[in-house]
C-alpha cells in the first residue's frame, strides 16, 4: 500500500495534467455541442495497401537493426562521456544498462519512423495518411485526447492499484518497469530529463504508428488476421508464465497462481473476444474493426508483460487508444493521449526521486504501488526478453 505522502504526490501528479486537460477539452466539447457537431465523428477508413510481409522487415529493422546501430553510433561517438562525464559500461549495474537502453530507444526514434514511412512507400505505396499520420482538424484531435485521458485514465489507475495488490498479496512482489528503476536509483537530472524523453515523446509516438496505424488496421481487413495475434498474445502469455514460473520455483499456491497469471489473463479474455463485437456494436458496427481493436490491444499490452502485471491496465488504455484511432483514422488523438498518460506516472517519479525526504533507491523504505508504469518498449522484442 502506498504511504500518505506518496498517495498525496501521485494525486498531485495527476492534478497537473488534469487541469490544463479539462481547460483544453471541456470547452472544445462545448463549442463542437453548440455547432452540433461531434469530436468523436466516425472517419471515412484509410486503405491499407501494406502487407504482414513489410510488417515483418519493419519489426526486424526497428527491433533488432537499428538498435544496434544507435547504440554503436553512441558508444563510440563520445556521446556518453559528453553526457556523464564518462563511458557507460552496461556490466557495471542495472542503473547504467537502463541509461544506455533509454537513450538507444530515444536515439532510434526518427529511424524507426523514417523506416516505416520509406519501406512501406516503396513496397506498396502507402501514403502517411493510410498509416493515420493526418493534422486534420488538429484542435479536435487535441480535445479528444484531452477529454479521453479525463475519462478513462482514473479508470486505469484504478485497475493497476487493485491488480497490483492482488499480485504483491499473492506472490509477495512487486516488479518495477525499468524507467521505474532508473528514477529511483539515479539522484541525476538528465536522467530525469531522458525518463521524460523516453516516456513522452519516444514511447507514444513509435507505440501509436507500429500498432495503432500499423497493425490495427491491417487486422481489421480479415478476421482471421485478428485470430492470429490473438494466437500471439496467448503464445507470450504461455512463454512469460513459464519463465516465472522457472525463476521462481516456489510450491507456495498464491505464488504459482501469480506466476501463470499472464496465461490466465489472455484465456479469461478470449470468450470476451469472441462476443465483444455485440457489446460494443453502437460505436463500432464493423466486427472485423472491433476484433483488430480488441486483439492490437492485448497484443500491446503483453508485449510489456515483462513488467507484470501491468499489462492488465495497459490492456484498457489500449483499448481507448484504438477506439480513438479507428473513429478519427488519425494517430493524433491517440499520440497526445499516450503522451498524457505517460506524464502522470513521470511527474509521480518525479516528485519520489526529488521531493525532500524522498528514500530514493531504497526498496526497504517503501513497499509502495507507484503509478501503472509507462508504456515503453525496451531495445529488445519484449516477447523474447524472458525476465
Amino acid at each position: 500500500m502506498p504511504t500518505y505522502r506518496e498517495f498525496v504526490l501521485e494525486l498531485l501528479a495527476w492534478l497537473i495534467v488534469a487541469l490544463p486537460c479539462a481547460a483544453i477539452g471541456i470547452p472544445l466539447w462545448l463549442k463542437k455541442r453548440r455547432r452540433g457537431d461531434r469530436l468523436l465523428a466516425q472517419e471515412e477508413r484509410n486503405p491499407v495497401t501494406w502487407t504482414g510481409w513489410e510488417i515483418l522487415a519493419a519489426f526486424f529493422l526497428t527491433y533488432f537493426f537499428w538498435p544496434s546501430l544507435v547504440g554503436l553510433w553512441l558508444d563510440h561517438s563520445g556521446f556518453f562521456s559528453w553526457v556523464y562525464g564518462t563511458a557507460l559500461d552496461e556490466s557495471l549495474n542495472d542503473v547504467t544498462k537502463q541509461e544506455h537502453n533509454s537513450w538507444i530507444q530515444f536515439g532510434m526514434v526518427p529511424f524507426n519512423f523514417a523506416t516505416v514511412l520509406i519501406l512501406f512507400r516503396l513496397a506498396s505505396g502507402t501514403q502517411p495518411h493510410q498509416l493515420g499520420i493526418s493534422f486534420n482538424s488538429p484542435t479536435n484531435g487535441l480535445g479528444l485526447a484531452c477529454l479521453s485521458w479525463l475519462i478513462v485514465t482514473p479508470v486505469v489507475f484504478a485497475f493497476n492499484f487493485l491488480v497490483s495488490l492482488g499480485y504483491s498479496y499473492l506472490t509477495g512482489e512487486k516488479l518495477k518497469h525499468p524507467l521505474e528503476q532508473l528514477a529511483e536509483a539515479s539522484p541525476l537530472l538528465i536522467d530525469a530529463i531522458l525518463i521524460g524523453l523516453v516516456a513522452l515523446v519516444a514511447a507514444p509516438i513509435w507505440e501509436e504508428l507500429f500498432f495503432r496505424g500499423v497493425i490495427q488496421p491491417l487486422l481489421a481487413q480479415e478476421e482471421w488476421r485478428s485470430h492470429f495475434a490473438m494466437s500471439l498474445t496467448l503464445l507470450i502469455g504461455i512463454t512469460t508464465g513459464i519463465a516465472n514460473f522457472k525463476r521462481s520455483q516456489a510450491l507456495d499456491f498464491g505464488m504459482i497462481l501469480g506466476d501463470l497469471s499472464p496465461i490466465l489473463f489472455v484465456m479469461i479474455l478470449l470468450p470476451t473476444y469472441a462476443y465483444a463485437d455485440r457489446l460494443v456494436k453502437r460505436w463500432i458496427p464493423d466486427r472485423k474493426g472491433c476484433r483488430a481493436i480488441f486483439a492490437t490491444s492485448l497484443l500491446f499490452a503483453m508485449v510489456h508483460s515483462p513488467v507484470w502485471p501491468t499489462p492488465i491496465p495497459l490492456f484498457f488504455l489500449a483499448l481507448a487508444l484504438g477506439f480513438l484511432a479507428y473513429r478519427r483514422q488519425s494517430l493524433l488523438a491517440p499520440i497526445i493521449f499516450h503522451s498524457l498518460f505517460n506524464a502522470v506516472a513521470w511527474i509521480a517519479l518525479l516528485f519520489l526521486q526529488f521531493a525532500p525526504g524522498s528514500a530514493n533507491g531504497s526498496e526497504a523504505t517503501s513497499a509502495s504501488t507507484r503509478p501503472v508504469s509507462a508504456a515503453t518498449s525496451t531495445r529488445v522484442p519484449i516477447p523474447w526478453q524472458l525476465r
